[in-house]
This record gives structure tokens, sequence and C-alpha cells, in this order.
């Protein structure tokens, strides 16, 4: 067995490290953490190294508890690598050819000298770790753990080495030493200290390693009775304290003060305010004191500065190349590249930074990186389509792309936040999608039973707001819909649909198929049983466990006019609320809310809130309608639903936080 191996091969190998990590980090648009590890055969000494990837969740990354928060945590997480080895590969090792082309060849986890060195795998079954029989993988030598610290102007460096410089493998009773570096972005690196401690992290970055580190101690006190607020960095707060006030609240409430661009958020609502970045919440990253906020026995929460979000948006987007423009007093930033463009909701960013713990240098970085790549998806679209039809002019007009025909009429709108993430170009859908922005349907088709995109159509009815009659009368020469019913601000419109697409008709269109007065009414009926809406679905209690179910999905608001298709849609949803008979709450085209009788009217305000901001509206913007009917649950099921978001079986909806709400739009 190898004892020792050569210290200046493990040097040399680390010293790539910076060099390799902008490789993977060039273009990437979240910050990422990386080790980079190296380690030698038990046998012959022969050296593999690998380097790991850790995205950073607002978007991506395992759930679970963080990695770590603060230094030790760190010095621990690197130290664990040393233990539990990655697979380290070499170049010279025994590989064979990947059958997918483009992949690299697969390793064998054999050395070059023919040992076994493969680590444990885990089970893709069990997720349990299976040793290889007989194996014994590289030992690690060495590890260098680079992460971004976003404001600082720097990267942060831990050097770890078995046998204090690399030259002994590490095993049981072996010393890692340790040594934390700086390393800025447009310079060389310089240590900072032999060991690894928060104090020094702290002085030398301007910032704690992770604002979970800071939330730590605040919470750690406030469980001892203590109330803190803190600021973390400017226009940021947080806040702490146990459950008997002794004047936490006044003083966030004067922090807040007159001023319009601050608010207050406890952390167990976020959720429940508007939707929320996928990653981990307080419940991992203080996981010591979730049980207790989610009780009620400790609060916290933050104040936001969101002219502070904007501001760091605004400087994101002009480091890296993009325009910018301010919509809704603020509220919205639209990035822009040439003819295209993405919105980005500021108070949806500084929510999103309290949501997952982080700073918002952090998370306006990773905001204007997934913009990026969003816009660079959506110019791969727009020019896949100008190349799927080059006859057709597609000029992109804010979110859309208006397709213009070689005789100057328009073709249907293709919807630029939705279709370059949904649709491959090439695919049949995509194809399905130029056919229905571009086409017409061949004088010999019956409109009302054909689609332009080629599948077959039915015709059903669709809440809309007032303005989009108005809009739809701009856009044909003063012609109107089929109005079926009107209540104020909202109209039940008949369509022509498939199981995409809803096309409005103009009455003259409809009654040029004969379809008019019982006709078209037997039709409608008769149809019904095509309706199919796509959903996600959520469950919310209020104080007293009366329910509510929130549904969002394109136009599925218009479920409200039929009881039957209301008990497709709480068939589909598990039917998780009680009795015969609830209420139905429609405010947008694409959100309904059933809630049980009784159901508190503080909470449904926060739970159609919610509605509102997962259809996209800025939280000062009133809805469009608001519309509530008394309906059956017990009439026959009749439509299909696609539930993207079922309760698991068996089980009742979670328990919502009870925490007092922000002031709700207006209704």
């Amino acid at each position: 067995m190898t004892e020792t191996v050569d210290a200046s091969a493990i040097r040399r190998a680390l010293d790539q490290s910076r060099g390799q990590r902008t490789q993977i980090t060039r273009g990437a648009p979240l910050p990422i953490d990386t080790a980079h590890v190296v380690g030698a055969c038990p046998n012959c000494g022969h050296l593999g190294a690998t380097i790991l990837g850790f995205p950073d969740p607002p978007y991506a990354g395992p759930q679970g508890q963080p990695r770590y928060r603060g230094a030790k945590e760190l010095t621990k997480f690197v130290e664990e690598l040393f233990k539990n080895p990655p697979p380290l590969p070499a170049a010279e090792d025994p590989s064979e050819a990947s059958k997918t082309v483009g992949q690299p060849p697969n390793w064998k986890g054999l050395c070059v000298c023919g040992a076994k060195i493969m680590p444990p795998q885990p089970d893709p079954r069990t997720g349990e770790m299976v040793s290889v029989e007989g194996a014994t993988p590289r030992r690690v030598c060495g590890v260098r753990f680079i992460k971004a610290m976003p404001g600082s102007g720097s990267e942060l460096v831990v050097e770890a080495l078995s046998g204090g410089d690399g030259g002994v493998p590490y095993t049981d009773g072996v010393v890692i030493r340790t040594r934390l570096l700086r390393a800025p972005l447009d310079g060389a690196e310089t240590e900072v200290s032999d060991t690894v401690d928060d104090e020094t992290i702290e002085k030398t970055f301007g910032r704690p390693l992770t604002l979970a580190k800071t939330w730590k101690i605040a919470l750690d006190a406030a469980a001892k009775g203590e109330e803190v607020i803190k600021e973390v960095e400017p226009g940021y707060w947080i806040w702490a304290g146990p459950k008997e006030d002794a004047g936490l609240e006044q003083r966030v409430k004067d922090l807040v003060g007159e001023d319009k661009q601050k608010a207050a958020f406890p952390l167990a609502m976020l959720p429940q305010m508007a939707p929320m970045p996928q990653g981990p919440a307080f419940p991992q990253w203080a996981y010591e004191h979730s049980e207790a906020i989610q009780k009620g026995d400790l609060r916290a929460g933050v104040v936001m500065d969101q002219s502070a979000t904007r501001k760091l948006l605004q400087g994101q987007m002009e480091r890296v190349g993009l325009g910018w423009q301010e919509q809704n007093d603020g509220m919205v930033l639209v990035a822009t590249a040439g003819e295209l463009l993405w919105p980005m909701e500021v108070p949806i960013v500084a929510l999103g930074a309290a949501h997952l713990g982080w700073f918002l240098g952090e998370t306006t970085a990773a905001a204007v990186g997934e913009t990026m790549a969003r816009i660079t998806e959506v110019k791969r679209f727009a020019d896949a389509v100008r190349a799927e039809r080059p006859e057709i002019t597609f000029q992109a007009q804010g979110t859309q792309l208006i397709p213009k025909r070689a005789d100057g009429t328009l073709g249907r709108a293709l919807n630029l936040m939705d279709m370059p993430f949904r649709m491959p170009p090439g695919s049949k859908d995509f194809k399905r999608e130029i056919r229905f922005a571009c086409d017409e349907l061949p004088k010999n088709l019956d409109p009302t039973r054909w689609c332009p995109c080629g599948d077959k159509a039915w015709v059903c009815a669709r809440i809309f707001p007032a303005r989009v009659v108005e809009q739809f009368k701009q856009a044909t020469q003063g012609k109107t819909p089929k109005i079926i019913e009107q209540w104020n601000d909202a109209l039940l419109v008949a369509v022509i649909s498939d199981d995409r697409h809803v096309r409005i008709p103009t009455q003259e269109e409809l009654e040029g198929a004969g379809l008019k007065g019982d006709i078209f009414d037997r039709r409608l009926a008769e149809e019904l049983p095509n309706s199919i809406f796509a959903v996600d679905v959520s469950m919310h209690e209020d104080k007293n466990q009366k329910r509510a179910l929130l549904a969002f999905g394109p136009l599925v608001a218009s479920v409200v006019i039929n009881d039957h298709l209301i008990s497709a849609l709480h068939g589909a949803c598990g039917k998780p609320l009680r009795g015969d008979e609830v209420s139905a709450v429609v405010t947008t085209p694409n959100v309904i809310c059933l809630h049980e009788p009784g159901f508190d009217d503080d909470r449904l305000e926060q739970v159609l809130d919610m509605g509102a901001a997962m259809d996209g509206l800025p939280a000062d913007v009133k809805p469009p309608f608001d519309l509530s009917w008394d309906v059956s649950l017990t009439a026959a099921p009749v439509g299909r639903f696609v539930n993207l978001n079922p309760a698991p079986p068996g089980q009742g909806p979670q328990q919502g936080p009870q925490a007092q709400a922000q002031a709700p739009r207006g209704r």
C-alpha cells in the first residue's frame, strides 16, 4: 500500500482549480460552489481527481438541511470529502466509450494499475450506499473548496491537505490541515489565515459566510427570550423574538414607518404571499427552530426595502450587459437584450431572498443569471420559429412574437414567457404551435369543429375580463364575440377550444356555422364533456381548520359556471373539501378558490392574494374582477382535469401558518 505521494504533484493539481472552476461557472445562471478533489490509488499511488459542483438553490439543488452555514460546518463538510471520497478517475484509467453521442467515456472504476478503486455508490432503487466488492477508493490527498461571495468582489477558497502538505493520503489518524484564501475575481489569490473561522471570514469578505449563520444567532437568542433586529445588508433587516412581545412589534413598525418601499414579512407567511423560488426555506436552514416558528412560539421575519433590491438588480444587469426598464412604479424591472425582454418582479426577488435565507447580493445575482438564461432560450426559440416559417415575418412585441403573413394579415401571438420552455424546436408540439399561430383553416373545414393547429375542436364558454372583449373589438375592426353572460367587469364568452388552444370567434362566424339560439345551447351542452384543464392546486386552512382549495391554470376560473365541472375539479384534487356545497370565488381568468362555509375572511384574502400573485399580478394591482357563487360538489363530474400538484393519498391538507398578514390588495 502506498503510504506517501509526491506533495508537489498534489500542489500542481490543486493550483489548476480556479481555471477549472472558470470553465464550469462561465455562463452559469446561478452561483456555484465547487470542490476540487485529488486522491491517490492505495495500491500504486497514481493520482486521480474530480470537480464537484453544488448549485445553490433558489432554482436548483437538493432539499434538506444546508451543507453548511458557518465556518465550523463548512470545515466539517470539507473534511467529509476526505472520509467519504467521491469517484476520482484519472485520464490513464481504463474506460469504455459512452453509448450517448458527445459524452465522455465511462470510467470502469479501475486504476491504471488494475486495482478496484470505485467508492460506494447509491442503489438506484433504495438510495442506500452499496460497496463494490474488493474495492478500496483512491485516498484523498487534497481538496480546494471555492465559494462565490457576491458583493465582496472575491471568491472564498478553503484548501485542505492531508498530512500537512498533501503528501500523505488520508486515512484514520492522518491530520487534515486547512487554510483560508481570498481570490479576487480579477487578481491573484492570497492566504488569509491558516484556520477557517467566522470572524476572519466576515472581516476579510465584509459579510458572513452565509445569512443562515446570522439567522441562527438571532433565533438562538430569541429562543432564550431576547428580541433581535439586525440590518444584515443595506435595505435588509431580520428580526426574531419569543412569543410574548416586549416591544419588538413596535420596533418593526417604526422601522418600516411611512416608507412605501419598505414592508415587514413574517417568515412563515412568505409562501402564502407570493410564489416562492424552489429551494430550502427556514424549515431546512433554520431547522433547529422550525417547529417553534411554525407553532408561533418564536416570531421571525424580515423588513425589506425594495428600492435596495431594485438598485442591486440594476447594477447586476449593467454588469452583464443587459438593458432594463422600470414598470409599475419600479415594482417590475424588464431586462432587455435587443428585441427580446424578460420581466423581473422586484418584490418577488426580495421575498425570495428572505425565503431562501440568502443575502440580496446572492439572490439578485441568481435572478439576473436566471434572466440571462431565459432570454438566451427565448432567442433560440425565436430563431427556430423564423427558420421554420421563413415566408412569414415575426416581430417581437413585449413578451409575444407576432407573425405577419405575406398578405399583410397578422397571425396569433406566440407566448415567449411560456412556449420556449415547453416546446423544443422541431418537436411535434413546436410545429403544432407554429401552425396555430400562422395558419388559417382551409375553407372546406368547419371552424367550430377544427383548430388551426390541425386538431379537432369544440365549442365551450370561458370567463374573460371585460377589457379582453374591448381589445377583441379593436383587433377585428369592431366585430363582437358571442357574449353568453355578463357581470361587473367580466364576461362569459363563447370560444372554440381544443386540448391546448382557445380561440375567440366572432358572433358572425358562429352564426355563419349555424350556431345560434337553441342550436348553440345544445351544442354547448353536448360538448361540455370535452372540457379539459391543467391545474396546479394548493390547500389552505384557517384558524378553525376550515379548508380552501386554490386552483391555478389556464382559464380554470370558467369551471365556476357549471357544477358538473366543479365536481370534476374537486374529484381531480382528491375531494379534500367537506360537505355538499361550498363557495367559489374567481378574481382572474386563471384562478378559482373553493372554500368551505365559514372560512375566515382574512385568511381568504391571503389565499386570493396568493392566487393573484401566481397569475402574475403585482401586489398593488387590483384583480380584473371579483365574482362569487355557491356551488355544489354533488353533481355528476364532467370534464377532464390534469392535477399538477395533488395532495398525498390519505392525507389532509397541511396546516398553513397563521401569522398576521400584510394589508391585502384591493378587491
